[in-house]
């Protein structure tokens, strides 16, 4: 008989440190789930932030393009407005734009879809950084450039004053 009650003794401690374990597995699980939240809700935070930038950076090429008839034009003449167009480096393109009735008389877009930055020698003239893969409000104030250097994966819009 002593041994069969040692026995049951032995079931019920081990069914208690059952429960204890399974008690703290829920309260590791709990707070797993509580850190994971707290790290999801830093991360919607941050699309957040990105989606304002990416906005903020959308408005302001839209409020450049409104000032570039060259952009907006749907004419069947519009082609005529292309003074110059190459490639001067792998996967990295340019086009020249005759745009007189805008603030800039003649507009320079580089698409650099390269892995690496690639510098372009630029037309003869006074340019202005307009716009980058940064910022897109830098024709709110002149920006003279003597170079135009686009970082990978970026374009860069010109306009001559």
């Amino acid at each position: 008989m002593a041994a069969i009650e040692k026995y049951k003794n032995e079931i019920e401690k081990t069914k208690t440190k059952i429960s204890e374990l399974q008690k703290k597995v829920r309260d590791l699980e709990q707070k797993i789930a509580e850190e994971e939240n707290l790290e999801i809700v830093r991360m919607v935070k941050a699309v957040k932030m990105d989606n304002r930038e990416l906005t903020a950076y959308y408005r302001g090429l839209i409020a450049l393009r409104k000032q570039i008839p060259a952009l907006c034009d749907k004419s069947i003449r519009a082609r005529e407005r292309v003074l110059h167009a190459s490639v001067p480096a792998p996967r990295c393109v340019t086009v020249e734009l005759d745009n007189p009735e805008g603030p800039w008389k003649r507009i320079l877009l580089i698409y650099n879809a390269s892995s690496r930055a690639v510098s372009v020698p630029l037309p003869d003239g006074r340019w202005n950084l307009l716009a980058d893969g940064e910022q897109s409000f830098w024709w709110r104030a002149p920006h003279p450039v003597k170079e135009a250097k686009a970082a990978p994966g970026t374009a860069l819009i010109l306009g001559l004053a």
